[in-house]
């Protein structure tokens, strides 16, 4: 995201994400919005795109949730 979409303030987001027996992501929920709907759609947009290596339990594959807290800093380039 561009400092604008960061309304020109660094943010955060945390989403809690169902990761799937595959690996893949099954659901995608912002927990802590970052107070820009605009970047919330692309966090989640990215966020879904995503791939993980599998949870197991006794080698056996199972779906798990996780949260995962993003962090969004201006560009150092801003004066």
């Amino acid at each position: 995201p561009t400092d604008d979409d960061l309304g020109n303030q660094a943010r955060e987001v945390v989403v809690r994400v169902l990761i799937t027996e595959s690996g893949s992501v099954g659901s995608v929920e912002i927990i802590k919005h970052s107070g820009v709907a605009s970047l919330d759609k692309q966090v989640e947009r990215a966020v879904k795109k995503l791939s993980f290596y599998p949870y197991r339990e006794n080698g056996v594959a199972m779906p798990v949730y996780t949260q995962i807290p993003l962090e969004f800093q201006l560009s150092s380039s801003q004066e």
